[in-house]
């Protein structure tokens, strides 16, 4: 095994001569010391591709110097422990740790070289295994990454994947805002498990922004993403660290944000090969993350356009102003407490500020009539889920679940809704929420024909129709969100 460098740790010289002399005969490339201590300052700059100890050494032995190697280093060779007889017992619990192997004193040399080939050997298997396994990793985290066009999603889940596949000590995102101002979130930041409590503290001690400019100063070629080095940085970073690394996420020429690594005790010269093959999941993370922040754009402008058409439908009713919005706020509220996935609740925030988008066609005579209704009155106001789904219905297949839940919401529980008077389960879900966000929004505001109800008497009222109006299991949610409720009426 030519070449193959060997760190070999004996506090007995003599020892350490003849095992140096037999491995450079069998050219090997070896470096040998005689305590524990040089070893640690050794090894922190160095790569060796095994590790070769005694037992009984100063002022760490064998065991407890395989056992800082584990906790310090994420990449640790193969260790052979020499050792007596009668130490056999200690070497295996060892083992269970993460030793190889061990020989026992005295050695002959040709079994010496038997255990040291074998254990370079497997580890080579066990390398090769784990670059596949992380090859696998690396497409996989691809596609769950596609998966989603929510830009916290997308980011969260490249940040955490990435993480255990580098297993680097600390990670942040920061992604590019106007200005080239990169900003970081506490959801864009991971850490080593046994970092875990206290991730918060880490994060405190981050930068939350950095500049571009204060970035790219460290890369003389711009072509090559990855930049690392073990000197101390100037950018606001409050703790110490052995190792800082930067990788640029880009998408064509285009700057999408960058990657900060850490290592507190080791040298990303150590894995910088493994930024080789997860170039495609960088990739992969740019366009997925520039494709949610356009999403979110879009998202962002599409609630606008949705809230200049609730407000042009409450304008109608001069008693009903800002009624959409409050829907839309009780609405999602409820939807929470019901425990339904953050894209859901924001559907049925869009879907409840156009609930009522069908009384555009209804005459201002009758939302204005300062009386009650006579029948023929009402059922002209019944029309309005209709013409509601009427107007949306050319958006049928982007949004069926916001026609729905427009053209349901009079519905009742009992069946006695309209306008098709369908009951329980029946009523979409969504439907039956915004059924109740409406009718407490309806009794707790002034209109044209009476005077706003008091709110411990609309409690009372959704209370009473429990089982009758609303299905039970909404009214439920709502009472679990009173307290939401009344903070977002300022009561």
């Amino acid at each position: 095994m030519e070449n193959k460098r060997i760190l070999v740790v004996d506090d007995d010289k003599i020892i350490l001569d003849i095992v140096k002399d037999a491995l450079e005969t069998f050219n090997f490339s070896v470096v040998a010391v005689n305590n524990t201590d040089d070893a640690k300052a050794i090894f922190a700059t160095e790569d060796f591709d095994l590790i070769l100890c005694d037992l009984f050494m100063e002022p760490l032995n064998g065991i407890d110097f395989a056992k800082y190697l584990f906790n310090e280093y994420q990449k640790v060779p193969p260790i052979i422990i020499m050792t007596g007889y009668g130490n056999v017992e200690s070497v295996i619990e060892a083992m269970k740790l993460g030793v190889k192997d061990y020989i026992l004193k005295p050695f002959k040399i040709t079994s010496l070289i038997q255990h040291i080939e074998k254990a370079i050997r497997n580890s080579e298997i066990e390398n090769e295994n784990l670059r596949l396994k992380e090859i696998l990793e690396i497409y996989s985290v691809s596609e769950q990454i596609n998966n989603s066009l929510e830009l916290s999603e997308i980011a969260s889940v490249f940040i955490k994947n990435l993480q255990n596949i580098i297993k680097t000590d600390l990670v942040a995102l920061y992604l590019n805002n106007e200005f080239n101002i990169l900003k970081c979130d506490k959801n864009y930041f991971a850490v080593r498990k046994k970092f875990e409590q206290i991730k918060h503290d880490l994060f405190e001690e981050l930068p939350k922004k950095l500049y571009l400019k204060d970035v790219l100063k460290y890369f003389t070629d711009k072509k090559w993403r990855f930049y690392y080095t073990d000197e101390k940085l100037d950018i606001g970073i409050d703790m110490s660290y052995k190792s800082i690394g930067f990788y640029l996420l880009k998408n064509a020429d285009k700057i999408i944000g960058v990657v900060l690594l850490l290592n507190f005790n080791e040298s990303f010269e150590k894995i910088k090969d493994k930024f080789v093959p997860l170039k495609i999941l960088f990739d992969e993370a740019a366009i997925a993350i520039e494709n949610g922040i356009l999403y979110h754009k879009n998202q962002q402008m599409f609630l606008r356009t949705l809230q200049s058409l609730a407000m042009t439908i409450d304008a109608k009713d001069s008693y009903t102003h800002y009624h959409s919005t409050n829907v839309s706020k009780y609405s999602k509220v409820i939807a929470q407490k019901l425990g339904l996935p953050d894209e859901e609740v924001k559907k049925i925030g869009f879907g409840s500020l156009l609930h009522d988008i069908g009384k555009i066609g209804i005459p201002e005579s009758i939302l204005n009539k300062p009386t009650s209704l006579n029948d023929e009155e009402f059922e002209i106001i019944k029309q309005h889920p209709i013409i509601g789904k009427t107007i949306l219905n050319p958006m049928k297949e982007q949004f069926p679940d916001m026609i729905d839940m427009i053209y349901y919401h009079h519905e009742r529980f009992d069946g006695k809704g309209y306008p098709e008077g369908i009951g329980g389960d029946e009523i979409p879900l969504n439907s039956r929420i915004v059924s109740l966000a409406d009718a407490f929004d309806a009794m707790t505001s002034d209109r044209s024909y009476r005077r706003r109800l008091k709110f411990d008497i609309v409690v009372s009222e959704i209370q009473k129709n429990k089982g009758k109006q609303f299905h039970p299991e909404i009214v439920d949610a709502f009472f679990d969100a009173l307290p939401e409720i009344k903070a977002l009426m300022k009561i």
